[in-house]
């Protein structure tokens, strides 16, 4: 084959159809497939609305109003653009031929295109940061400017500037394709669908509306989902749960969504078979409760979600696993017992009642063990700020002490230490975070009330037992779905696989995560995570299906993300990240919309404050957007503080997010027209058109006052870049930081700023 020729209609819908923008949708890895030559056209195929024209030297693509006038050709003869894999060689093709329309249009150019000559174009389809120094030079030949006929010619692909602006391409291949051009347009006219002659179609493709789609409508009901699924998606919700199915992802990616859909899809073909399913699909909070059960709602259109699991032969439970957990404590516990209905809450509320006991325990006996106690351990209570401390004998009590040892001495003394942890090297070491933790079981008994692990803890004790293993069969669950596994310690985990109903068959669990999303159990490592869930006499297959493709976030957005969970990378022996491939989904109408990130530089916390609303303003007007929109996430809480009060003070429109998940809050911001702020533990599982990230600058992201050992300083910037990341990926179109002047932008964001991936920008009042 000597060359594709793809007239200016076919152009716009390849770069305009989301089906074409990843080969993990059908039409996209067809089209690929065909430039690549891995898919021989030998009759005239449709894939989509493209009309593909075989030629003895070459290949036609056709859209849906064929123009003679604007044609990009490609040169197969003097170059090679799709050597490379499949999904580079979409990148590829959609980057030339997204300058060609830029070309055309008269456009602004990007970073990556470069004007050489008044006719040649130079475009570097791959990010600036990235390995791959491809090159394509594209010239622009006008046979007749009176007659608007305005050709392109893509004639090298290399990593190198080859003969620069002196370099003339040779016109042969051109004229050829040039010269069958209407011809094969000619021949369009008479395959139409629905004419005389059927042209093959390859990919069946449901045509929902004349232009493609850009944004998904949330409010579609289930049957209407396939059209927008890639076919990974596809492959893990349309099929049934028969054993533990893992579905991991970046930020972005629908694990969520695809956990839901796959959820009703098997209620559903229960209900067709006749047979009985439960199932239940637990959350890691209140908030992301109730914003699940309002998406199924719209989703299930048998209202499982409403039947009554002792009444009816299929329904659908969705909670909490505190709330669950609660509800099988034989004791019984009461609404006021709970140190917060919320796990979330709890544990915040856990994290409060330890940092009273571990002042109190350090007045009343440090003195007296200080002789017994390792230097280290030592050095490490004596130097380190008290929140760094509490964050990581959160940690310990919760899974090592009660956890792992039983809340027995002995058995703790036996244990070995976390690497990234508290710093214990002596039984003594121990002995005094024992003391701790009795502290803080006084705080509980005194006020009588349980933590989140004690709750889980005595379920998990119970369900360990001959009466649940009688009770199972009948209580138990034919599905669980588990969402946001990442948040869980090991404790709940633990619990999953108690819920099923046959203990004997494999644990049919299905489950999302992103590691990178929190810094969750610190001792989970590898594979822990599934043996937490799974039970040890389980031993056969786990369905593993990873997400690719991002649809929240334009490329520049996550090229930054990379760029944090890369720096990351080797920080946590647990540590996975989930950007190392990824496909992206935007259209050419969406990247119009989007931003390389922009980072300002304010003399002050008081220009901060006042800057983070003004920039949030001028995102949402650039955006046309309403100021719901935008969100604000400040990266301390006297940031947060300083922001709602100056709000307050200049009448500024702002709507505090206090709860991670929770879309009351959001829908109340987007009804009074005010702008989310909030804090980077709180945006989780949320999507915004624009971000502004408040006090991300050095000392601050991470905190570096006060820390003085290797273990509290690894541990708050494996933190703060898992931070980073969450809030990052909160944007779909534009990211701007804002950080002092006086400190300057954080390290974490060092790489970013090498390879350009962030731009500093100025700012006037």
């Amino acid at each position: 084959m000597r060359f594709i020729c793809i007239e200016l209609s076919a152009i716009e819908v390849i770069i305009q159809d989301r089906n074409m923008q990843s080969t993990e949708f059908g039409p996209g890895k067809a089209l690929c497939e065909i430039v690549s030559s891995k898919y021989e056209i030998v009759e005239p195929t449709y894939v989509a609305k493209l009309l593909f024209i075989p030629h003895k030297d070459g290949l036609y693509c056709v859209g849906p109003r064929p123009n003679n006038n604007k044609a990009f050709i490609i040169d197969l003869i003097s170059c090679n653009p799709f050597a490379s894999t499949i999904q580079n060689n979409l990148i590829i093709l959609q980057k030339v031929l997204r300058t060609a329309i830029k070309i055309w249009d008269s456009l602004s150019l990007s970073a990556s295109e470069h004007a050489i000559t008044g006719t040649k174009m130079v475009v570097f389809p791959f990010n600036i940061g990235s390995a791959s120094k491809l090159r394509a030079t594209i010239e622009r030949i006008r046979e007749d400017v009176k007659d608007h006929i305005d050709h392109l010619l893509l004639y090298r692909c290399a990593t190198d500037e080859g003969g620069g602006a002196s370099e003339q391409p040779l016109l042969g291949t051109f004229n050829l394709a040039y010269t069958g051009l209407n011809e094969a347009i000619e021949i369009s006219g008479s395959k139409v669908r629905g004419g005389s002659t059927e042209a093959k179609e390859i990919v069946g493709v449901v045509e929902l509306l004349e232009s493609p789609p850009t944004n998904i409508p949330m409010s579609i009901p289930f049957t209407a989902w396939e059209y927008f699924l890639t076919e990974t998606q596809k492959k893990f919700v349309y099929s049934l749960v028969g054993g533990p199915s893992r579905l991991a992802g970046p930020a972005g990616t629908g694990k969520t969504l695809c956990l839901l859909l796959r959820c009703i899809y098997n209620l559903q073909q229960a209900l067709e078979a006749h047979k009985e399913c439960h199932v239940i699909f637990i959350t890691h909070s209140v908030a992301t409760k109730k914003a699940i059960t309002d998406k199924i709602k719209v989703l299930d259109p048998e209202l499982f979600i409403e039947k009554d699991k002792n009444y009816s032969p299929q329904s659908l439970l969705v909670t909490t696993l505190q709330e669950w957990c609660a509800s099988k404590v034989s004791q019984g516990i009461q609404d006021l017992e709970f140190l917060d209905k919320d796990a979330l809450e709890s544990k915040e509320l856990q994290m409060l009642y330890i940092n009273e006991a571990y002042s109190q325990t350090k007045i009343k006996s440090f003195e007296s063990y200080k002789p017994l106690l390792s230097s280290e351990f030592v050095s490490f209570l004596e130097s380190e700020e008290e929140w760094v401390i509490c964050e990581m004998l959160q940690h310990e009590i919760a899974v090592v002490i009660k956890g792992r040892a039983g809340e027995n001495f002995e058995e703790y003394k036996s244990i070995p230490h976390l690497k990234y942890n508290l710093p214990l090297k002596t039984d003594s070491d121990k002995g005094f975070v024992f003391n701790i933790y009795n502290e803080y079981q006084k705080r509980l008994t005194s006020i009588g009330q349980f933590d989140t692990d004690d709750i889980t803890l005595t379920t998990l004790a119970q369900l360990d037992t001959p009466i649940w293993r009688r009770r199972r069969a009948t209580e138990g669950y034919d599905l669980v779905f588990l969402d946001e596994t990442h948040l869980f310690n090991i404790n709940e985990l633990s619990v999953v696989h108690y819920l099923t109903k046959n203990p004997s068959l494999p644990p049919p669990i299905a489950y999302s995560i992103d590691k990178a999303q929190a810094v969750g159990d610190r001792g989970l490592q590898g594979n822990c995570i599934d043996r937490g869930l799974i039970p040890d006499s389980f031993d056969g297959h786990i369905e593993y299906e990873t997400m690719r493709s991002v649809f929240r976030s334009s490329p520049q957005i996550v090229n930054l993300a990379f760029a944090v969970t890369s720096a990351a990378a080797n920080l946590f022996t647990n540590f996975e990240n989930p950007l190392e491939v990824v496909d992206f989904t935007f259209t050419v109408d969406e990247e119009k919309k989007a931003r390389v990130p922009v980072y300002y530089e304010f003399q002050n916390d008081n220009e901060i404050t006042e800057g983070a609303v003004q920039i949030a303003e001028l995102m949402a007007a650039e955006l046309g957007t309403r100021k719901s929109n935008i969100a604000i996430v400040a990266f301390s809480h006297q940031l947060l503080k300083d922001i709602t009060a100056f709000a307050r003070i200049k009448n500024k429109p702002l709507e505090v997010l206090k709860q991670r998940g929770d879309l009351e809050t959001v829908n109340r911001a987007a009804s009074s027209g005010r702008f989310i702020v909030t804090e980077p533990d709180y945006v989780g599982g949320l999507e915004f058109e624009g971000v502004v990230l408040v006090g991300v600058d050095k000392g601050r992201v991470p905190p570096s006052s006060g820390l003085k050992t290797s273990d509290s300083k690894h541990f708050l910037r494996y933190l703060f870049h898992n931070h980073l990341y969450v809030a990052i990926t909160r944007a779909k179109y534009q990211v701007s930081m804002i950080c002092s002047a006086e400190r300057g932008i954080s390290e974490a964001l060092a790489p970013a700023i090498t390879n350009k991936l962030i731009e500093k920008g100025t700012f006037s009042k």
